[in-house]
């Protein structure tokens, strides 16, 4: 029987994709305040979702409104969610 670790609520992946999403820039801020906490591979991924969508905050606030490109970066956005999962699931990690 395995035990499992705990973790706390503040550094579930979910809650971190959430931030990211919603709010891009809050969770960018708390990816580089914890980002420490976690390996290498995490910190990554999570920092390349973070831009990816403060990159579209960006480009939607300020430049145009284009569906292409809103498009485009919620597919980035996508399979940047499921590499992370499936990495995770490849791994002993306890997937999201």
């Amino acid at each position: 029987m395995k035990l499992k670790t705990l973790t706390i609520w503040s550094f579930k992946d979910k809650l971190i994709f959430f931030l990211c999403f919603i709010l891009p820039l809050i969770g960018f801020i708390y990816i580089l305040i914890n980002r420490k906490k976690w390996d290498k591979k995490e910190t990554s991924l999570y920092l390349l979702f973070a831009l990816t969508n403060l990159s579209l905050t960006i480009t939607v606030t300020f430049i145009t409104r284009d569906f292409w490109i809103v498009t485009l970066h919620y597919i980035i956005s996508i399979i940047l969610i499921t590499y992370f999962i499936f990495t995770k699931k490849t791994s002993n990690i306890n997937p999201i």
